[in-house]
């Protein structure tokens, strides 16, 4: 008996193959084929097309399916006892001539969702099975990715924020038309903060009168504890007083005398004294001076009091580090012990005089850094991401490789780990149960933002490898001489502008007007083709949005936050500590110059735009191929577009600058398809799929060759008839002997 050359099967998950018995449907572990084939199977085709996406090739039959008899009765029994979501997989062998075995020819999943059931039969189309079935079918479902224990931990050093805070300054807050006698620590209130997202340094003080003290005691002045500021960070603080009071030299004695005389030697002076975190004394900036004191009579003589205003103004800069405390100290000299009625102690003070109503409260403001402390995040390898969301994606079933993305370095000190790490809102907010939560889409688009990459199926692992590796390389199939070769533009590929760099985010902060890490977008000289290329993250980069999150939720535990569910990338250097544990922190470059940037302690420079367009070099040139003259043309950006880095060896970023074409990578393709018709046996498919770009060559009838990545191509497995196909041309293909 002659056997068959295809054999078909209906099989579950689990390889177990449908048959009917009787008139129930049953499951047999031994391979059941149909009785009938499929109809359609004769024309049936079997394609692979480079997904534009991700990149790598897919495979597809060419036509739905028509089951009968008991085809149609087991797939009407799946999906009627079921649902449309019945896993039932159509699996075909095909006999090996040679061996007269029949081996696995295709597997593909039957799509119920686009059924169609008649009285005589069950028509159907076929999903591609395996892991690109659950890419496909869930790739903009978003699931969360949990930074368990099993997370790296990035110890997240904080941004010197800029801030300005400005403080109503009242003397004592309960006083009206009296005085305050001698040294004190003034009343003041906090009015305004000019960054919104950054906290302040500066502290609200009480009134605190310090008569008796000899203005040379600084433990005095310490002790109180009513400082006006406390550093966080090493920095320069400038500070703007412009407030005003009055004095005079208060004298007791006998109603009707009159000793008006003012007393030798006393100044008024205004100090701002500064205190390391210990409280050890560090110096006193001197604010203002005054030889004028002013006469006061008795408290009989209210009425004629003869006061001296003065007018404290300016700017002033200290240096001071990270605890430092600052106390605002105003006083007058010379102090004398045991002659209460001489000196300091009996200058009287006000700011506030009902005689005179233009002395009002004024201000102080304070300028200066501020720095949120070290904490810990923990977050994963960008890798890591990628292969728990194809473990995610497919409930298990399939597992993904990351290699190309891996760390570099060794985690010395002199060779750190150089790696992009991936966390959450929640997990810059140190949430025990912080989640990544994301889409395949959102995280592939990330991964391809920031190193230039595609997605293959390597045997059911789906596998990470750079955009030339997926568009270029080593001949996997001669295919020898072709038909009907035609050249046509690769008009999938061309742009008239591209997007490069980061989601844009409102922090309503000063300080945010400098994040780097937005979108820019560069148009291509290209005058014909209307098209954008969007090679921008979804997940974000700015490392300001992630000190706002630390700052602003510090002590909070519940998910209040617009920012909980955005996911961050940072660029990271690793070290391993004594334990072999790794230690990463954010990676700051030092650079022999920087403009355009508020400090020197921001981060994830080195995945700014305008690197990221670079990254993508290569393709972009490709595309641009004998372009070298032109350049991309800067257009905009939602943000900061000032920043501009030189480094040590003298290469120069400028973010808002054109770019030029031939600075851009090395092309890898060139921007046309080459069509052709040709027959071949199935086995191309196999071969050609298990490379990583799919690179063909082909020979015309003149003898000329052309070889490229397959974008589209397939046979017809029972009449092997010929079949249309196209690949990119590569960049080692002379088309000028066309000419």
């Amino acid at each position: 008996m002659r056997v068959k050359e295809w054999l078909f099967f209906l099989a579950d998950e689990n390889g177990a193959t449908y048959s009917v018995s009787g008139n129930d449907v049953v499951t047999t572990p031994t391979q059941t084929p149909l009785p009938n084939s499929p109809d359609g199977w004769i024309s049936q085709g079997v394609s692979l097309a480079k997904n534009m996406t991700y990149l790598g090739l897919d495979r597809s039959f060419t036509v739905p399916l028509r089951f009968v008899r008991q085809g149609a009765k087991i797939l009407r029994s799946l999906v009627y006892n079921g649902s449309i979501e019945a896993k039932v997989f159509l699996v075909v062998l095909k006999l090996n001539s040679k061996t007269q075995i029949h081996e696995t020819y295709y597997k593909g999943e039957i799509d119920f969702s686009q059924m169609d059931d008649q009285d005589s039969y069950f028509d159907v189309n076929l999903a591609e099975g395996g892991v690109m079935y659950f890419i496909k079918k869930n790739e903009d479902v978003k699931y969360e990715i949990p930074l368990d224990d099993n997370s790296e931990v990035i110890r997240l050093s904080g941004i010197n924020l800029k801030q300005s805070t400005t403080s109503l300054l009242v003397g004592k807050a309960d006083q009206f038309n009296a005085t305050l006698f001698g040294g004190h620590l003034p009343a003041s209130s906090i009015i305004s903060n000019e960054g919104d997202n950054v906290p302040t340094s500066v502290e609200a003080t009480d009134f605190v009168p310090l008569r008796d003290n000899d203005p040379s005691d600084n433990t005095a002045v310490y002790n109180t504890g009513n400082l006006i500021f406390q550093a966080t960070t090493t920095s320069t603080v400038t500070f703007s007083p412009d407030f005003e009071f009055k004095t005079g030299n208060y004298r007791t004695g006998p109603t009707g005398i009159q000793p008006n005389f003012p007393v030798a030697g006393i100044q008024i002076k205004v100090d701002l004294r500064i205190f390391n975190s210990t409280g050890t004394f560090k110096q006193s900036l001197s604010i203002y001076t005054s030889d004028n004191v002013g006469l006061y009579f008795t408290e009989a003589g209210l009425t004629s009091k003869n006061l001296v205003r003065h007018h404290i103004v300016g700017n002033y800069q200290v240096s001071v580090e990270n605890g430092d405390k600052v106390f605002l100290f105003i006083y007058a000299t010379h102090w004398r012990p045991g002659a209460p009625l001489v000196g300091g102690e009996w200058v009287s003070f006000w700011y506030n005089d009902f005689e005179d109503p233009t002395l009002t409260p004024g201000t102080t403001a304070f300028r200066f850094d501020f720095l949120y402390p070290t904490t810990p995040c923990r977050a994963l390898l960008l890798g890591d991401l990628f292969t728990r969301m194809v473990s995610k994606i497919s409930n298990g079933q399939f597992t993904g490789n990351a290699d190309f993305i891996r760390p570099t370095g060794d985690g010395s000190p002199t060779n750190p780990f150089r790696a992009i790490l991936v966390t959450s809102g929640d997990g810059v907010r140190q949430i025990s149960d912080a989640v990544i939560k994301t889409s395949f889409k959102d995280c592939y688009k990330s991964i391809d933002a920031v190193k230039s990459v595609g997605v293959r199926n390597v045997q059911n692992v789906l596998t990470i490898d750079s955009r030339q590796n997926c568009l270029s390389g080593n001949i996997a199939y001669d295919l020898g001489v072709v038909k009907k070769v035609r050249i046509l533009p690769a008009d999938k590929f061309y742009y008239s502008s591209v997007k490069v760099g980061f989601p844009s985010s409102d922090y309503e902060d000063n300080n945010g007007r400098y994040e780097f890490n937005n979108t820019s977008i560069f148009n291509a000289p290209m005058g014909r083709i209307v098209n954008e290329l969007d090679l921008t993250s979804s997940f974000r980069g700015d490392s300001y949005g992630i000190e706002f999150l630390r700052v602003n939720t510090a002590g909070k535990t519940t998910t209040d936050n617009a920012s909980d569910n955005s996911v961050f990338l940072i660029d990271c250097i690793g070290y391993l500590d004594e334990g072999g544990a790794v230690v990463w922190e954010p990676f700051r470059q030092v650079f022999y110059e920087v403009e355009g940037l508020l400090s020197s302690t921001v981060y994830n420079i080195g995945i700014s735009p305008k690197r990221l367009l670079s990254i993508h070099g290569g393709y972009l040139r490709s595309v641009l191929y004998k372009r070298e003259g032109t350049s991309l043309t800067y257009q905009t950006t939602d943000k900061n577009s000032k920043l501009k880095t030189t480094s040590i060896t003298g290469a120069v970023v400028d973010e808002d600058a054109d770019m030029p074409i031939g600075l851009l990578g090395q092309p890898f393709f060139k921007p046309f398809i080459i069509e052709f018709t040709t027959k071949y046996p199935l086995g191309i498919l196999d071969v050609v799929q298990m490379s990583r770009s799919g690179m063909i060559q082909i020979t015309d009838y003149k003898g000329r060759t052309y070889s490229g990545a397959l974008i589209d191509g397939g046979v017809k497995p029972t009449t092997k008839e010929e079949q249309s196909w196209s690949i990119l041309c590569s960049i080692n293909t002379d088309l000028t002997k066309r000419i």
